[in-house]
């Protein structure tokens, strides 16, 4: 193995690009994982995340890591080490820290006018004006594709929903399930009173949570043009390329690979779950690779004499729009993985030499390395959690009126055109329903007819089976259990 690209792509990787020699890779990863005596993907998979990208917002900042082999032999280590710090840098957003785009795309659109086209859209949902709800989250995707490897995980989700739900309320069923689908993929932590607009969507998101956690798995097999690319699978770190994914739920999921020097791509992948599906990536050499290839090795060679290479460090940071850089090269030396090179936030820089276990302790010693580099704490995986707030549409006669429900549950639903809650005009302001005795009156008997109703459904149903009628009814209306 020698230490040179074709193309003169040294500061991307030392890994040679043909066919035979492609899987090297997948070997020198199996090697790692022996050293660090851990499951090397479980480690990884704890302090990674998809890359969270700067946005430019006014005080946000953008943390760019450039970490490369020092010489031949020392692939293996850079890949662990640029991936593990990475993966600490993309939870350190929630702080004000994105990740700047090393990997970028060409002629992105705009993130600002995306999620100005989703926040219209979902006015236009809470409106109940489905058919404009349609047109502004097609303008959305059509813009986010453009930006997809680099776009928020909350927005790619909200675009799909919102699809999904104006699909299905302008009668495309099919189309609408595979876009809630995405949806739920992409952030598993969703509620079913996120998507209660109505009884129809609220259906509609819990069927596909069901489907999705009896679906089959099936296993892609993903590879790049240029090996050693960051592979992301529904925003989960999977492993470098090539790399088979096993255990993925049949339908869509987002498949992203990133790769210094190279455009980031990305694009939805069917898993049918049955045969391997193969899914190729051909990397594009990205515009500001001349400038990060020429900025590395200066960097790196003044670092090790203790200096820092103050002009090249600032065009670095230049080219890939990063407030906070780090350039370092990793090597191994007497048992343990060295990261050396410069770190520096707004022009202000200094000479980094770190010492990381060979072991499980790994990922922590890392993150604790970035955490004092950087000064900002990381944050949890939010996308376990709700992706918006938990409230439900109610239809009334006077335009639509949002219910919090984080006081009566996730699995009310009350409509207040029924005569019983009809307001005729002539009231008192403070007039409480649940005060009038015929309210009670007609809850009861209705009560009475629903229980007679399911008693002589579930018993007819059940007799032959040997089993009795279980369950519980509630209904909560004012505060009233």
């Amino acid at each position: 193995m020698n230490g040179s690209i074709p193309n003169g792509r040294t500061f991307l990787t030392l890994i040679p690009t043909t066919a035979g020699r492609r899987r090297l890779i997948a070997v020198a990863i199996a090697v790692t994982a022996g050293f660090l005596h851990v499951e090397l993907a479980r480690p990884l998979a704890m302090s990674l995340g998809a890359p969270a990208y700067a946005q430019g917002a006014p005080g946000e900042r953008a943390l760019a890591i450039v970490v490369v082999p020092r010489k031949a032999g020392d692939e293996t280590a850079a890949m662990v080490v640029r991936g593990v710090l990475r993966g600490v840098a993309d939870r350190m957003v929630g702080q004000g820290v994105g990740r700047a785009p090393v990997s970028p795309v060409d002629n992105p659109a705009p993130i600002a006018e995306i999620e100005g086209l989703v926040r219209q859209g979902a006015q236009a949902m809470t409106d109940a004006r489905w058919s404009d709800a349609l047109d502004l989250y097609r303008r959305a995707e059509n813009q986010l594709a453009t930006v997809l490897p680099l776009a928020p995980r909350a927005l790619i989700t909200r675009v799909y929903k919102g699809l999904g739900l104006s699909l299905q309320q302008n009668r495309r069923q099919m189309q609408a399930k595979e876009m809630i689908r995405r949806a739920v993929l992409l952030w598993p932590g969703q509620k079913q009173s996120e998507y209660a607009y109505n009884l129809e969507t609220k259906n509609l998101f819990l069927q596909i949570q069901r489907e999705v956690v009896d679906s089959p798995t099936g296993a892609l097999m993903i590879e790049t043009s240029d090996p050693g690319a960051e592979v992301f699978v529904d925003f989960e770190f999977r492993g470098f390329s090539p790399i088979q994914v096993k255990g993925l739920t049949t339908g869509d999921h987002l498949v992203a690979v990133y790769l210094d020097g190279f455009n980031a791509e990305a694009r939805f992948v069917t898993v049918r779950g049955a045969a391997e599906e193969r899914v190729d990536f051909m990397m594009a050499e990205a515009m500001n690779a001349p400038d990060v290839r020429d900025g590395v090795k200066p960097i790196l060679r003044q670092a090790t004499k203790g200096t820092v290479a103050q002009a090249e460090a600032d065009r670095l940071a230049r080219a890939v729009k990063a407030s906070d850089l780090l350039v370092a090269q990793a090597f191994i030396e007497a048992g343990s993985i060295v990261v050396e090179g410069v770190f520096g936030r707004d022009g202000r820089y200094e000479v980094i030499r770190e010492k990381l276990p060979q072991s499980g302790e790994l990922p922590a010693k890392a993150e604790a390395l970035l955490v004092r580099l950087v000064g900002v704490e990381t944050g949890p995986d939010t996308a376990q959690g709700a992706l918006d707030a938990p409230t439900v549409v109610l239809p009334g006669s006077g335009g639509p009126a949002m219910l919090d429900l984080s006081e009566v549950g996730d699995d009310v639903m009350i409509d207040p055109n029924s005569p019983i809650f009809r307001d005729t005009g002539k009231k008192d302001k403070q007039f409480n329903v649940v005060k009038k005795w015929w309210f009670w009156t007609a809850l009861a008997v209705g009560v009475g007819a629903i229980a007679g109703v399911t008693y002589w459904g579930v018993t007819s149903t059940r007799s032959d089976e040997g089993g009795g009628a279980t369950g519980r009814l509630n209904i909560t209306v004012n505060g009233v259990r």
